[in-house]
């Protein structure tokens, strides 16, 4: 028996659909239309959670993070939330290198175990 399975395929969003929205992206980027409906709710809507339920690396984070890369830290706030902290690192690296590339000046904290048992033990917190 042979399984051949597909691709898992993300619609790219209209370029002239990415520009409307004023989104100037680094050479060579392109964004699926999940991104820029995760954009438009973000920066449009007027909704307390968004949720992008896009495939394992399509883009979620970046979705999410569009609003920072665009506008700035100044005009926006996010915090990302990873269950591990193997993911946590691997994502800030990727940030820092994606706000390279988009030529954003972003502030961005990292709380992870370490982080956090140090502050635990600096301020002195009974418990965790």
């Amino acid at each position: 028996m042979h399984i051949q399975t597909l691709p898992v395929y993300s619609k790219l969003a209209d370029e002239t659909e990415v520009e409307g929205l004023g989104l100037k992206l680094p050479e060579g980027w392109k964004l699926s239309q999940h991104q820029v409906e995760t954009y438009r709710a973000l920066t449009e809507g007027s909704y307390d959670v968004v949720f992008n339920t896009a495939m394992t690396g399509d883009g979620k984070s970046l979705a999410g993070q569009l609003p920072l890369l665009v506008k700035g830290g100044i005009h926006w706030t996010m915090m990302a939330m990873y269950p591990t902290n193997e993911l946590i690192d691997d994502q800030y690296a990727h940030f820092e290198s994606t706000k390279r590339q988009w030529g954003t000046e972003v502030e961005f904290g990292l709380l992870n175990r370490n982080k956090l048992d140090q502050v635990i033990a600096e301020e002195d917190y009974a418990r965790r």
